[in-house]
Formats: structure tokens, sequence, C-alpha cells
């Protein structure tokens, strides 16, 4: 008996589970730091904002390079044995993370650091669940697997709200280091049921596989992560808002993962004009709900609860329009690096992204130790380096005879768009 294929629009059983479990998770991955920075200090949110993001980024540096290569091998080579790999190098790089906290403490070192290393185990299992529950194509479990270091940070931040005890970067430390101990003691136990042989040889390969593709995904952790961090070194009171105007922004980030989450598979396989229509469409849509975001959220918000406005920083709307065009372009270059990490251009697009980031941040630190920057003018910078990474990346595949024109066109379009309607509202406020 043939099967009946769907239409994208068309529900059955497992799509109303899957856009159940989606929607659940995203909802709870969204608005939990929202809630952590209504109820904590906006010291320690800031620090905990920058914890997240130095953990995300040691991840897209490490453990990345030989994740990257083990997808590539299980769904393009199709190779079975993964599984021990995946396990051995998470509990590898979390034990030295553990340990580098653990030393941080000892000899009375920053906080901020321990709490980093910390709380890096639990960004790597992120990393290692994500990955994982994609190349098994388990789209409900990765639903929520891709928010795990923030959502597991809500349950620890529950234990001080139990106990009354308002949460401090040391205390935090204390709490994270039991919990990255018992954690690499889960890992050791699954590794030695999982352990197949040559574990080092394939180990190799699969950073042989994946340093060009780990190489440009850094860079996409770079703009996701990136502008916080930018933003702690050049003005550390402005991370808190800037942070929250970022979490609001991600929101249009949720399509992006609800297409990639329901057919990842499909999109890594796809060959180049398949791959440009699966993304185009949603792109489009992001475009259009990021501008909804960036002008609408302090409207709404004074519709629904008039009282919550008094609570968000004011800043936090004035940024919002410009965080918005950042991440719209971090997405496109999102979109763009799975295409390039499917058409074995990664080493092509390398330095040319090398070059841009480097470049980028250089210019931003330069020209703010000559003439200090505001905080938006550094969210404006940030928001066009984000977009310079989009047009390299589109112009590498263009390169290789590759080119993906709908989503390079809709990237062209509705950054104009968002730019000139977020540069049009500031000038209002002028005159």
């Amino acid at each position: 008996m043939r099967s009946v294929r769907l239409r994208p629009w068309q529900l059955n059983p497992s799509r109303i589970l899957f856009l159940f479990n989606f929607f659940s998770a995203k909802g709870a991955i969204y608005l939990t730091p929202l809630i952590i920075a209504a109820l904590i200090k906006q010291e320690t949110y800031g620090e905990l904002e920058l914890a997240w993001s130095a953990g995300t980024l040691i991840s897209g540096l490490t453990v990345t390079i030989p994740f990257g290569g083990i997808t590539q091998r299980y769904l393009i080579g199709n190779d079975p044995h993964v599984d021990d790999e995946l396990v051995f190098i998470s509990a590898a790089s979390s034990f030295l993370s553990l340990a580098i906290s653990i030393l941080i403490v000892v000899f009375a070192g920053p906080s901020a650091l321990a709490l980093v290393a910390a709380i890096c185990p639990f960004v790597l299992l992120q990393t290692l669940l994500t990955t994982l529950n994609r190349i098994r194509g388990h789209r409900n479990r990765n639903a929520w697997s891709d928010g795990f270091s923030v959502l597991s940070t809500g349950v620890v931040l529950l234990f001080f709200w139990a106990l009354r005890a308002p949460p401090s970067l040391t205390s935090l430390v204390r709490v994270y280091i039991p919990l990255s101990a018992a954690l690499i003691g889960i890992y050791l136990m699954l590794f030695a049921r999982l352990r197949h042989p040559d574990l080092m040889r394939r180990i190799g390969r699969s950073i042989k596989v994946g340093l060009p593709m780990a190489s440009v995904g850094a860079m996409a952790v770079w703009l996701g992560v990136g502008g916080r961090l930018t933003m702690g070194l050049i003005d550390p009171t402005a991370v808190a808002p800037y942070s929250i105007a970022y979490r609001i922004a991600l929101l249009s980030f949720g399509f992006h993962q609800l297409v990639s989450t329901a057919i990842f598979v499909r999109l890594y396989k796809a060959r180049t004009r398949e791959g440009d229509r699966l993304f185009a469409l949603p792109y489009a849509l992001i475009a259009i709900v990021t501008f909804c975001i960036g002008f609408g959220t302090r409207p709404l918000i004074g519709l629904v609860e008039p009282a919550a406005l008094a609570a968000i920083p004011p800043s936090v709307f004035v940024m919002l329009p410009v965080v918005g065009l950042q991440v719209f372009f971090w997405i496109g270059f999102g979109m763009l690096q799975l295409r390039i990490n499917r058409t074995g251009t990664a080493a092509k697009a390398f330095w040319p992204i090398v070059a841009v980031t480097l470049g980028g941040i250089g210019a931003l630190f330069g020209i703010n130790a000559i003439w200090p920057m505001t905080t938006l003018i550094v969210c404006w910078a940030i928001a066009l380096h984000s977009a310079a990474y989009f047009a390299v990346a589109w112009w590498t595949l263009a390169a290789r005879r590759l080119p993906h024109r709908l989503i390079g066109l809709v990237g062209l379009v509705g950054g104009i768009a968002l730019g000139a309607s977020a540069l049009g509202l500031e000038i209002w406020k002028i005159f």
C-alpha cells in the first residue's frame, strides 16, 4: 500500500506532536532568560549572559570541530559508529572545564571566570544533545535540547528560590561544580557501554573533516554571542539591557529553528536549488516577524500589561530594532553556513570569513578607542558586522557556481527595509 505524502501545511498526529513540543520548548527557552532578568539583580543577570555567551563560544571553538565531522560522516558517509565519539569528546571537554573552575576557586580567582568554566559543561551537553538529535532526526527531542543550558540555569535558580536565597556569582559556582562532576560521571558510564574499536582514529578523522566546517561555524557562534561579549568589553552597564533586547529579538529565530528542526536531514542533504527554495520563504517570514518585534513589542506590552513597562529599562526598546537587524543577518548566515557545509566549500569560505571577523572586531574596538561610541552606535556596528558575514557567505557560494539567489534577495531587501526602518525611527526621535 502506497503511503500518502502530506503537504507542508497538512497535519497528522506526528506533526501535531512536533508542533506542540516545539512551541512548548521554544516558549520555555524564550521566556526563561526574561523571567530570570526580572527576578535577579541586573549585574548578576549580565554575568550570567556573559557566561552563557563565553561557554557557547568555547563550545563553538572546540567540540564543534569533531562534531561537524561526525555529522558529515553520519549523514553523508553513512558511518553508524559515532555515539562513543560524541560522549568521549564531551566528557573530556567537561572534565577540563571542571578542573579550570576548581583551580580558579582554589586560588581565589575572578568569580566571573569561575562561573564561565563551571557552566561550560552544560553548554557542551547542549551541543552534544543537539548534534545527536539532529543527525538521528529526533526533532521532538531537539526542540528542547537547543536551549538546554538556559533551561538548566532556570532549574538551578529555582533551587535558590526554594531556599529564599538570592543567587550570587560565588553561590552559582558552588552549585555548578558538583553538578558538572555528576555529569562527567554519567558520561563515563555511557562511554563504557558505547565504546567501539579505533576510537582515536575515528576522532582524528572527524577533526580533519570537521575543521573547515567548524571554523566557519565558530563565526556563526560569534555572531550569536559576540554582541554581548563586545558590549561587556565596551560598556559593562549595557550588557543586561542589550541582552534583554537580544532575547526579545530571538523570537524571530524560532521560525528558523522550526524549519531546521523539522527537516534538518532534508535541508542538509538538499542540492543547491532545493536548499535555496526551502530556506527562502521562512527567511522572508523572519524579516516580517523581525519588523513586528522591533516596532510592536513596546506597544503590545503597554496594551497587555502597562505596569510591566516600568520594570524594563527604556534602552531595551531603543536597541531592539537594531538588534533585530543583527539577528536577521545572523539567521541568514546560519542558513548559508549549512549550505556551505553541505557543498564542501567550508575551506574556501574560511579565510574571507576570518578577514571579516578580525577586520570587524578590530575596526569596532579601534574606532571606540579613538572616538568612544554610544551603546546604540555599538548596536549598529554589530548589526553591520552581521550583514558583512551574510554577504561574504553568499558570495562564497556564488563564486563556486552555487548561487542561492532567493536567500540573497530576501537578505538584501529585508536588510534594507529593516535597517531603513530602524534608522528612520532614530531620525524621527531627533526631529
